[in-house]
């Protein structure tokens, strides 16, 4: 009798014990995924077919409906290497005053500087080929299905007077610039808000428009907020914005 008993401790040991290096080993995958990956899976056929054939990739948003980035804090790096350390230094600073007015707005959004992690957001100081020379800024954003994969934000500290001069300083914009492009790259489109950020019209003197950030507030607080983007233009898909 006591012979049967322990028989059966020992065999409810070892399933348990089978249970707890099954669920570690499903756990160690989910760790190593380069995406978070849905948790709410409890079938272990399930959670592993997910993660070797097409993984899952988490969204913190579920509840959102508007195209938003799927985690926080978003990641960005710099790189003005083509200018001089002063220049690198002063366009740094505007960069994140503008990130500084997003946070405050919208305490949901956070930045944090890449390091050695693959950015979402990268600022360049260089345009690309086809734009056009008199471009302040611009926004080329990855995106697709409602989700915002990366954004590429273009920030020429010096514009060409005309095509064929030599490049000038330029005077404009200011911090004005910097987040007008932010918010491109969060997914935000123009206003027709006089002088408001989001407006293509506005110059040096700017507010970011009500709206949108009430907006932002719910697609970042996942709903908590249950703020209307109605009134909010998104950028297209994979598109550019100026």
């Amino acid at each position: 009798m006591n012979m049967g008993k322990t028989g059966i401790i020992l065999i409810c040991l070892l399933i348990v014990g089978f249970l707890v290096y099954n669920n570690l080993i499903i756990k160690d995958i989910h760790n190593s995924s380069f995406y978070p990956t849905d948790d709410t899976y409890k079938d272990k056929s399930q959670a592993q077919d997910s993660f070797y054939e097409k993984p899952k990739i988490r969204d913190y948003f579920p509840n959102i409906t508007e195209l938003h980035w799927r985690h926080m804090p978003i990641l960005y790096r710099i790189d003005f290497h083509e200018y001089d350390s002063e220049t690198i230094k002063s366009k740094t600073i505007s960069i994140e005053e503008a990130m500084s007015v997003i946070n405050k707005a919208i305490p949901f959004i956070s930045f944090a500087e890449a390091g050695n992690r693959t950015e979402d957001i990268l600022f360049l100081g260089e345009l690309p080929a086809y734009a056009s020379w008199d471009t302040e800024g611009m926004a080329e954003v990855n995106s697709s299905e409602g989700y915002i994969y990366s954004a590429i934000i273009y920030l020429p500290t010096f514009k060409k007077s005309s095509p064929d001069d030599y490049w000038v300083l330029q005077g404009s914009g200011g911090v004005c610039l910097e987040t007008h492009e932010i918010l491109h790259a969060l997914g935000i489109g123009h206003s027709e808000v006089i002088n408001g950020v989001m407006s293509p019209t506005s110059v040096g003197i700017c507010s970011l428009e009500k709206q949108i950030s009430s907006c932002l507030n719910k697609i970042y607080s996942n709903g908590y907020y249950n703020n209307s983007c109605e009134n909010v233009n998104f950028i297209e898909e994979n598109g550019v914005s100026y």
